[in-house]
């Protein structure tokens, strides 16, 4: 897939391939996966109230 950034003229050099961009963003030593997930891994059974929102989360995405 290839996302194309809007902007007029040299559209060809904003284009990107989104593979490059999620491998890329995958690979930054910052992230730690989904915040939602990561929450109901920790809390979930815990606290009735994140099950909830990650659910509603998951059905909006």
């Amino acid at each position: 897939m290839t996302v194309l950034l809007v902007g007029g003229a040299g559209w060809r050099e904003q284009s990107f391939s989104l593979d490059d961009f999620l491998s890329d963003w995958f690979a930054d030593p910052d992230f730690h996966g989904c915040r939602f997930l990561n929450a109901l891994g920790e809390l979930g059974s815990a606290n009735l109230r994140v099950t909830e929102i990650v659910r509603e989360h998951k059905a909006d995405v």
